[in-house]
């Protein structure tokens, strides 16, 4: 694959994909449109349940794009563990959102929405002959470097849920915590 990626070609592609797969649903449904939902991802896809948007997952191709800041302002990005992860990621698909839609809760009770988003993402593999090996552990999401989180002080994720979600998520889907820091299968 090249080492760019057209992602509004990337996007109709998925979104072609997703339609397909849709047709073989029968509770829930799929789509590269979101609802109330920020993608943090070079490409997002949302997991409907009737009408409600209830879950996003997202991947980029390499971590340089996932981390969109000025780097004079985010100088850590420069440093260990990130520069690590940036490296090891060039080039790799890898899964750098998975999260429900706040609010959401009572109407996703009985959907296992990351089993359900990594289920289609094992599938677009297939589909779109692509390879999505890395998974971004929590620790090293874009919403927890230090002067991202600081800069907006409005916001402040749960880093202990955040961990707890992309990591556990990572090795129920085999993925194992690589020399890079970046969980990998």
């Amino acid at each position: 694959m090249d080492d760019e990626i057209d992602f509004q070609e990337f996007e109709t592609q998925v979104e072609a994909a997703l339609n397909e797969m849709n047709e073989n649903e029968k509770e829930v449904n799929f789509s590269t449109l979101g609802h109330n939902v920020t993608p943090d991802s070079g490409q997002n896809i949302y997991l409907y349940y009737e009408d409600h948007c209830i879950a996003t997952s997202g991947i980029d191709f390499g971590l340089d794009e996932y981390y969109y800041t000025d780097l004079e302002q985010t100088p850590e990005l420069k440093e260990s563990p990130y520069k690590e992860a940036i490296e090891h990621s060039k080039n790799k698909w890898i899964i750098t959102q998975m999260q429900a839609v706040k609010g959401t809760g009572k109407i996703r009770k009985d959907i296992n929405y990351r089993k359900t988003l990594m289920s289609a993402w094992n599938r677009l593999e297939d589909k779109l002959d692509i390879y999505i090996g890395l998974y971004l552990p929590g620790k090293l999401n874009y919403w927890i470097v230090p002067s991202i989180e600081f800069s907006y002080i409005h916001f402040k994720p749960q880093k202990s849920g955040l961990r707890q979600n992309y990591d556990s998520n990572a090795r129920i889907h085999d993925f194992e915590l690589n020399e890079a820091g970046l969980f990998e299968r």
